[in-house]
């Protein structure tokens, strides 16, 4: 199965010549200790793929944080001020996942700015390359953790099956709607214990958020609470690769996909934002140092 599901993906893989360097953010309205291993084992279904990704640590040192030190001393803002290479801030991540801690330098990223510039450059300078990067952003339900330079493209929010959490979230999504104008953003429900648990989230924030603005909900996908992910975290290990035939192992391959549709749905696109304009043809997956 995650042969053919890998076969499917590389075949829209190679519709993609062209398209910009794709940006997702994943954020959550309070601490989600399951959103950290989201954010990687999408990476790791990204790489299985044939997608080169990199995940950006913005939650770096707080909690639901991928790095808690920096190995090398150096993070994003270093990179971006010229004071190292890229890939000495690298750190190597479950699978060879490369991750760069980002505790300050993700607010820079603006526009056309001389920063976005120079990040674009180290990346097209790698030995291979990247074209997603996945930015794990800290929780936070004023929504200070998501720079205004994110929300010209996908943010994804992480939102448990309880009350608490989908109020924090409606909240949190009405107040980057006020502050920004934007009006699509992506849902990962996490913990459920069946699709329609998921469904009934989905639509409960759905309904709310379109009838307050007309703000789009669209579903990326569910984390179901599966002891083998526990189990594969445990670890330091990513499900797609240790249990591939694991319902979230399944579940996560299925996100990927839906990314990659995304992308290819930017042929011919508006760009609504000059942040990372950069041709995405003949980048690869960037092979980590050990």
């Amino acid at each position: 199965m995650a042969e053919a599901w890998a076969d499917q993906a590389d075949g829209l893989r190679r519709m993609l010549s062209g398209v910009p360097l794709q940006v997702v953010s994943l954020t959550s309205a309070h601490g989600d200790a399951g959103r950290p291993w989201a954010v990687l084992n999408l990476a790791a279904a990204l790489r299985l793929a044939g997608v080169g990704v990199l995940v950006i640590d913005a939650a770096a040192g707080h909690p639901g944080g991928l790095t808690s030190q920096r190995r090398s001393g150096h993070e994003l803002a270093d990179v971006l001020a010229g004071g190292c290479a890229l890939e000495a801030a690298i750190l190597p991540g479950p699978e060879g996942i490369p991750v760069l801690p980002a505790r300050t330098g993700v607010a820079d990223l603006a526009g056309s700015s001389a920063a976005a510039r120079r990040l674009v450059s180290c990346l097209q300078a790698l030995p291979g390359g990247i074209e997603v990067l996945l930015v794990n952003l800290p929780s936070g339900e004023t929504g200070d953790q998501v720079s205004p330079a994110l929300l010209d493209h996908e943010l994804v929010l992480s939102v448990a099956p309880n009350s608490d959490s989908i109020t924090s979230t409606y909240r949190l999504i009405k107040r980057l709607a006020l502050s920004s104008g934007k009006r699509e953003f992506r849902l990962l429900v996490t913990g459920v214990t069946s699709v329609r648990e998921a469904q009934r989230v989905h639509r409960n924030l759905s309904d709310a958020l379109a009838r307050w603005a007309g703000v789009q909900l669209v579903m990326l996908g569910v984390m179901p609470a599966d002891q083998h992910l526990r189990h594969a975290a445990s670890q330091g290990r990513a499900l797609v690769a240790s249990e591939p035939a694991a319902a979230a192992a399944s579940s996560f391959r299925r996100m990927a996909d839906s990314l990659i549709r995304w992308r290819s749905r930017g042929l011919g696109g508006p760009d609504r934002s000059s942040f990372f304009r950069a041709d995405a043809a003949g980048l690869a997956s960037h092979p980590m140092r050990g």
